[in-house]
Parts: C-alpha cells; sequence; structure tokens
C-alpha cells in the first residue's frame, strides 16, 4: 500500500511521507532495541550487581526509552503532516482529473461514488500516515528486533517464537485476500446507497407528488439492506482469519513461557532473567495481535487507494503538445459521428457556421441535438469525423483558447449554491460593473434582482432552489452574454420563458448573431425567418439545410414540424355549445371541442 500510495504522490509530498516513513520506523526499532534491554537492566537492579556496571544496562535503557519517545513525537507529526499534504494532493489531482475527463463519464451513479471518494476515502487515506504507520511498524518492526535479541537470551524460546511466523503470515495473507474480495462488494453496496440517497434528497417533489415519500422510498430501502448484507458478509469472510491469527498468537506466547520455564528449571536461566523475558514476549505478542484490526484498516485504505488510483488513471481527453492557433471563428463539421453503448448517436454530420450568423438546430426529441453540442463544445470527442474551428481541429486547439472562443448553455443548468451576483461573475470573473448590467438588461435578471430580498447579494440555493426554471435560464443566458465568446452554443434557452420574457430573449440573440456565431437549439419556430441557416437532425443525420424559406418551399420532415407547431400555437378552447352546461365542465379537451382558428 505505502508503494501505491508513494506512486500516487507529487514528489514533494511523497518526500514528506518518506521523511515520517524512516521516522516511524527509527521509533519502532529503537523500542525493540530498549526493550531487548530489559533482562539486563532487570538482572543490574535485582541482583544488586557491584559498581557501577549494576546501573550502566537501566540507564542506557532509560536513554533508548527517551530517544524512542523523541523519535515518536517526531514521526507522529511528520505522520500529520504527510496526511493532510497527501489529502490535498490527492484532491487537486482528482479536480484537475475530472475536467479532463468526458462529460458522459459523469452520471447519477458516479456523483454518489465521486462523493464517497473525497470525502470518505481521501479522509482515509490521509489518516494513514498520521494512525496507522505506527502501529504498523510496533507490529512488524518492533517484534522483529525482540526477535532477534530474544536468541542472545534463550535460544529455545526465539525458536518457539519463531516457529509460528510462517502459520501468521499465511493466516494473514489468507484474511487480506478473501478480506479484499469482500471490501469490493461492500464498497459496491456502499456506493449503490450513497446514490440512491442523494436520489431519494434530490427526487423529493417527484415522491411527494407520487405519495411515496410517506411510505418509504424502496430502491432506498433496498440499497440499504444490500449494504448490510454486504458488510456482514465482509465480517464474517474475516472472521476465520482474524480468529487463526488470536489462536497461534496466543499458542506461540505460551509456547515461549513454557520454553523458558523449562530452562529455569534445567538451571540454565535465572529467575529474575526469565521474569525479564517474559515481560519481553509479552512485548513481542502484544503489537502483533493488533494486526488483526490493522489488518482490515489497511485493506479498506488500500482498496481506497486502489479505486482512486483508477479514477486518475481514466482515459482523460487529450490535449495536443503543440497547440495550434485558430484562423478566423469560421466553424466546420466534417463527416461526424459518435456511438455510445454500441449505437449510433450521430452519423455522417457536415455543416458549416459562418462568423456573425444566426443558426437553429432543430428536430424531434432524441435526435442527438445536446449530444451534437457537447461534440462542438468538446465535452467529449466524436468516434469518427472532425470538427474545426478557424481550420484547426478542436483536438488541437489548447483548453484556455477553446474555453475562451466557446460558451454553451445547457437546458438544465442550476446554478451555485452562491449570490446571485457570483453566479452572474462565473461567466466573465473580470467583468466591469457596466458589462455585468448590460448582460443582466438583455435577460431581464436585473428585474429579478429588484425582486429578491437582498438584491444582488442574495444567495440562490444549492441548485437555484430560491429560483423559477425561467429565472434559472435568464441566469445562465445571461453569463453566456457576458463571456462573450465567439462561438455560442445554446439548448433550448427559451424554454422556460414567459412570452415577454422571450421576446426580449430573441432580441439579444439576433443583436448577438450580428457579432458572433450563434447556434441555438430550438422546438420553437420563433426566430426561423431571421435565422441564416436551419439545420435539422433526424435520427441522428442531418436531414435537412438551408434557411426558413427555402425549407419551407421543399416537402419534408421541416416543413411538417413547423406546420405542426404552428397547429398547436392555434389551438384553442372553447365552450361546448350542444350541451347543457350543467352536464359537462365549462371547458374541455375533447376532440369535439378543441378548434383551430
Amino acid at each position: 500500500m505505502i508503494r501505491a500510495l508513494l506512486s500516487s504522490l507529487q514528489p514533494r509530498e511523497a518526500g514528506l511521507l518518506r521523511r515520517a516513513l524512516a521516522a516511524t520506523a527509527l521509533s519502532a526499532l529503537v523500542q525493540g532495541a530498549a526493550l531487548a534491554l530489559l533482562p539486563m537492566a532487570f538482572a543490574a537492579l535485582f541482583e544488586a550487581a557491584s559498581g557501577s556496571a549494576s546501573w550502566r544496562w537501566a540507564a542506557t535503557f532509560a536513554a533508548l526509552a527517551a530517544l524512542c519517545l523523541g523519535l515518536r513525537r517526531y514521526a507522529q507529526l511528520a505522520g500529520y503532516r504527510a496526511g493532510a499534504a497527501a489529502a490535498q494532493s490527492l484532491n487537486l489531482r482528482i479536480g484537475q482529473q475530472l475536467v479532463r475527463l468526458p462529460l458522459e463519464w459523469f452520471v447519477e451513479r458516479r456523483s454518489a461514488e465521486l462523493n464517497r471518494l473525497v470525502t470518505h476515502t481521501v479522509l482515509q487515506i490521509m489518516s494513514a500516515p498520521a494512525h496507522l504507520l505506527q502501529p504498523m511498524a510496533n507490529a512488524l518492526l518492533t517484534p522483529l528486533a525482540l526477535l532477534l535479541a530474544l536468541f542472545f537470551y534463550d535460544r529455545s524460546m526465539a525458536l518457539a517464537a519463531l516457529a509460528s511466523v510462517p502459520l501468521l503470515w499465511l493466516l494473514y495473507h489468507w484474511g487480506v485476500r478473501w478480506g479484499g474480495q469482500a471490501e469490493r462488494l461492500s464498497e459496491a453496496a456502499a456506493n449503490e446507497a450513497a446514490a440512491r440517497v442523494l436520489e431519494f434528497l434530490r427526487q423529493q417533489p417527484l415522491l411527494r407528488a407520487s405519495g411515496r415519500n410517506g411510505e418509504g422510498f424502496s430502491l432506498l430501502t433496498e440499497a440499504l439492506q444490500q449494504q448490510r448484507q454486504a458488510q456482514r458478509r465482509a465480517h464474517w469472510r474475516t472472521f476465520p482469519a482474524a480468529l487463526g491469527l488470536a489462536v497461534v498468537l496466543q499458542a506461540s506466547y505460551t509456547a515461549v513461557l513454557l520454553c523458558g520455564l523449562y530452562a529455569v528449571l534445567g538451571g540454565s536461566l535465572g529467575a529474575v532473567q526469565y521474569l525479564a523475558l517474559a515481560v519481553l514476549a509479552t512485548c513481542l505478542v502484544e503489537p502483533m495481535g493488533a494486526l488483526v484490526n490493522l489488518g482490515t484498516t489497511l485493506r479498506q485504505t488500500h482498496h481506497g487507494l486502489n479505486r482512486l488510483r483508477q479514477l486518475l488513471q481514466l482515459p482523460a481527453l487529450a490535449e495536443p503538445n503543440q497547440p495550434q492557433e485558430p484562423e478566423g471563428h469560421r466553424l466546420e463539421v466534417r463527416d461526424l459521428g459518435l456511438v455510445r453503448q454500441g449505437q449510433a448517436v450521430l452519423q455522417g454530420i457536415n455543416f458549416t457556421l459562418e462568423p456573425g450568423s444566426l443558426n437553429l438546430l432543430v428536430g424531434p426529441s432524441g435526435s442527438g441535438k445536446s449530444s451534437l453540442l457537447r461534440l462542438l463544445a468538446r465535452f467529449s470527442d466524436p468516434d469518427c469525423g472532425a470538427i474545426l474551428l478557424g481550420g484547426v481541429d478542436l483536438r488541437q486547439l489548447s483548453g484556455e483558447c477553446r474555453d475562451a472562443a466557446i460558451a454553451l448553455m445547457f437546458q438544465d443548468c442550476p446554478p451555485l449554491a452562491a449570490s446571485l451576483l457570483d453566479n452572474l461573475r462565473l461567466g466573465l470573473p473580470e467583468a466591469s460593473d457596466a458589462q455585468l448590467m448590460e448582460a443582466a438588461r438583455a435577460t431581464g435578471l436585473d428585474r429579478l434582482a429588484e425582486r429578491l430580498p437582498q438584491g444582488w447579494q442574495t444567495r440562490v440555493g444549492e441548485g437555484g432552489v430560491s429560483l423559477s426554471g425561467g429565472e434559472r435560464q435568464c441566469l445562465a443566458l445571461a453569463r453566456v452574454l457576458l463571456k462573450d465568446a465567439t462561438l455560442v452554443l445554446l439548448d433550448e434557452p427559451t424554454a422556460a420563458l414567459d412570452a415577454i420574457s422571450e421576446a426580449r430573449v430573441n432580441r439579444s440573440l439576433l443583436a448577438l448573431a450580428r457579432k458572433h456565431t450563434v447556434l441555438l437549439v430550438t422546438h420553437k419556430p420563433t426566430l426561423a425567418p431571421s435565422a441564416g441557416q436551419i439545420l435539422l437532425l433526424d435520427q441522428g443525420r442531418l436531414a435537412q439545410c438551408g434557411n426558413h424559406a427555402q425549407l419551407m418551399a421543399t416537402p419534408g420532415r421541416y416543413r411538417e414540424l413547423f406546420h405542426e407547431r404552428e397547429a398547436i400555437n392555434r389551438w384553442r378552447l372553447r365552450q361546448p355549445s350542444a350541451v347543457a352546461p350543467s352536464s359537462v365542465p365549462p371547458y374541455s379537451l375533447s376532440e369535439r371541442t378543441v378548434h383551430h382558428d
């Protein structure tokens, strides 16, 4: 585990851990040396040896004991420093890795795993240098020093202790092996339970609306029960090995004492020395008994470290060694294809977005519009084809250049649990007050700030719970406008807005498209006549491309979708006249009462 932990740390943090390891090992060896002098010190004190030699062994024992305490204190502080530095380094590496992973990697289940990894596993790894190194050194190095010393006092006692070492190693190895398998099952059950707890908290509106909150959430209950069963199986799998270790240690301790007693009866060992060696045997067996409990903790820490290393070794979006600079802002998509779970999400996509143009991306739900936006923002890489910005493949642009050139707004964009102003500043942290207010006025966000109790300093809550869906969209769109990127990708920016707010946002988008390239995913035909280009996706393919007049003049899917939307917009509800008002509700959604103008 120590080798794996060292390889996971940066050089500075690894150096701190090595110093803590050295101090811990040295303190354990000095402790063993001090205990090894115990029989000599006993003999000098109780046999009343004459001269200064009577106190020589006692003084040496006291000096080594003091040195051991000093080294242990230094090792403990070094372990705390190494653990804190390791936690900081690992959290930083996790953050750096997460921003490089494709967006498809982040799903609900993995959110729970990440939460457990950061809040539990990293802290568990951090505690290893501070709390586990010293007990492990005492359990391994101190008995080794005592065993060597025992050979000088009585060889039969040393051989009795040495005979149990192979059996102890086999039992410990068996416990680690079986415990590791059980730990993986227990960890999977714990991750599942954590995911269900997060789902239970986030889906409270749905659960309450469906009447499921009072009787409990069956998925959560089942996950918690499975976690409890997995932990129980892990305990019973490791119990035989733990019991075997305890039995062998006690048998070894008894054998050592019996061998010493036989030597006393034979006259080869004095009674005072035997008492001292009995204390020595106790000091030999007692720290090894801690291996039973330490083995479980070490196994859990090692398993968590392996999961952390797996995360850090996941293939991330590759960054170019020699990034190129785009020439202009023209976007070209060439033969783009995307496959997920063995199915083609996008295939054979070709189009061009000219600078300073408004482009619409339309199509039925599930046709691949949001997947295409993510590829254009390089949240993931396509399986075939290329996306060129200014004649340069997105994969050859530096991350800073790409992030500065592209702004993306998702359909669902919950803000951070900060103030309204802080959330707006995310678009451009160095923006002036005038720039902030200009973006706020363009989306109506300034009116929202006036209604909030603390104005711009009002905290919007986790996920923006204090804001409506339309207000969250206004905030996200204002952030995009504030960024002032050359390529603006918008996914249904007006889906949750009222008619007045939608008209204001549409005017802002038209003004934005005069200077920047705008690609707008929408189901509404409001901006269709003003768009320079309309792209129609159907079942992952680019079915039609052209402006509104061209597509309306051509029979096809676009004209069908446009007429369907226009028909929906003309729906009216009328009071039925052929039936008495007292016999039916005043308004009905039946086919007889729904008419077109």
